[in-house]
């Protein structure tokens, strides 16, 4: 098994983070306080993240987010 590593999410994760949301079942989207599957709605989280609103760990392997 490889080692994972956990770090703040930034603007420049987005995409690891759309293709992670798309690998999830449908039933694994409910637990989420957002629907990251939509382009807009991952761009509004991102912009929440450089405002310093939110916080936001990811669990990556590689450069693929994992968690």
């Amino acid at each position: 098994m490889s080692e994972v590593e956990l770090r703040l999410m930034h603007a420049g994760d987005e995409a690891a983070v759309a293709a992670f949301a798309r690998e999830l079942p449908p039933h694994d989207l409910l637990f989420l306080p957002r629907d990251i599957t939509h382009p807009k709605v991952l761009a509004a989280w991102v912009h929440e993240l450089e405002r310093g609103a939110l916080t936001t760990v990811l669990a990556l392997r590689g450069d693929s987010v994992v968690g």
